[in-house]
């Protein structure tokens, strides 16, 4: 495995931490903010806007000094298109075009909600998300969101399939 897909991996899982471990995360619903493990109110709101343009300057400077190094190496997004082109790629689905479709529609069908998942977990506190989606007990406005962020992961990936 070479050095940039360790990183990919690394930085795939990451994305999925980072709101557990509250290194990142503004909880909407509690109105409050998490930055290193700390919980802050929104009141507390110099901290949020520091620790996001902090973020916001990381992403630029890397952009400025490195390309779109962010995009190879680190994006969820990108590192999951990365897979399933080379999942499309393979000889197998070369040759039978239905199955190909027929296996991508069911890999992004089961992989928008983990990611959507991932993506709302930064906005709403991880545990109770999960145990509401387990339980059938989501609200109106967690329901919607979850769809929509499915929905639209589902077609920014399909409609990037290689022609």
């Amino acid at each position: 495995m070479s050095k940039r897909s360790l990183f990919r991996a690394f930085f795939l899982i990451l994305f999925f931490l980072v709101p557990f471990l509250d290194i990142f995360r503004i909880d909407l619903s509690a109105n409050h903010f998490f930055l290193f493990g700390s919980e802050f109110a929104f009141s507390e709101g110099r901290i949020l806007l520091y620790a996001v343009l902090l973020m916001v300057f990381a992403f630029v400077a890397i952009a400025v000094w490195f390309g779109r190094q962010f995009c190879g190496w680190a994006c969820p997004h990108n590192k999951f298109l990365i897979y399933m082109n080379r999942l499309r790629s393979l000889p197998v689905f070369e040759r039978n075009p239905l199955l190909k479709n027929s296996v991508d529609t069911l890999i992004l069908l089961l992989c928008a909600p983990i990611i959507t998942y991932g993506l709302i977990s930064y906005f709403y506190n991880p545990m109770l998300l999960f145990s509401s989606i387990i339980h059938f007990d989501m609200s109106v406005w967690t329901f919607r969101a979850f769809l929509t962020v499915s929905f639209f992961f589902f077609c920014s990936v399909k409609l990037a399939a290689p022609l």
